[in-house]
């Protein structure tokens, strides 16, 4: 299971970004991770327990278990290691610049619990899941596709122009461009709508949705 591959020099259609960035959302994982404890040895939690990729008290949190199928044992350590079968919900934007994103899952079902790293011939290792899925984050991208047109709010004076793959009004518009202030496309993109390339940073807010691709320090470029 190995991330979308990116088009040659970061290059995409409004769709294809979209898949790159959500193909993991929803799925069903089977994943190899520790206990993230603030004390080890500790209870099993049948709601919000965290998960890291190494084996030592406090190892930095990497994923969430919303809801949890506990063994039968009542006690977990740091060194355990956890085989974990979940659906994956969505990425969480870090609580703080010193910890690192978050991946919540649903439904975790504890397969085993062993002592040493396993052999399970389908666990994915925690810290190669979530690489995978934060792999585009703060990338620079270029996407090219139909300018559907520009929404400006006043309340946070942030205009997002909104990028699609055709020119159907009603259809999805898979890639929201956001610049600062209340700003026109270029008059070269304007005459040309359905050429219209964008470069921009995927960005990761707490308002992300799953079923869109945010870019900031976003700038119309002429195609070539």
């Amino acid at each position: 299971m190995t991330p979308v591959a990116m088009a040659e020099e970061a290059r995409f259609t409004p769709s294809e970004l979209l898949v790159a960035y959500s193909q993991w959302h929803n799925q069903q994982v089977t994943i190899e991770a520790y206990p993230a404890l603030f004390m080890s040895p500790a209870r099993w939690q049948a709601k919000h327990m965290e998960f890291g990729a190494t084996p030592q008290p406090q190892t930095p949190t990497l994923a969430v278990c919303d809801t949890l199928n506990p063994p039968g044992n009542d006690r977990i350590r740091s060194t355990d290691v956890v085989i974990l079968r979940a659906t994956v919900l969505r990425r969480q934007v870090a609580p703080s610049q010193d910890t690192p994103h978050r991946i919540r899952l649903s439904e975790c079902e504890v397969l085993s619990v062993e002592a040493q790293p396993s052999q399970h011939p389908d666990a994915i290792p925690l810290d190669t899941l979530h690489r995978a899925m934060f792999d585009l984050i703060g990338q620079t991208v270029r996407v090219s596709g139909f300018y559907w047109g520009k929404t400006w709010s006043e309340a946070s004076d942030l205009t997002r122009h909104d990028l699609q793959d055709t020119a159907e009004f009603l259809g999805p518009k898979p890639v929201a461009c956001f610049q600062q202030g209340n700003v026109e496309a270029p008059q070269f993109v304007l005459d040309n709508r359905a050429d219209a390339q964008n470069e921009g940073r995927v960005d990761l807010t707490a308002f992300s949705r799953a079923d869109r691709v945010d870019l900031t320090d976003c700038r119309f470029v002429r195609a070539e």
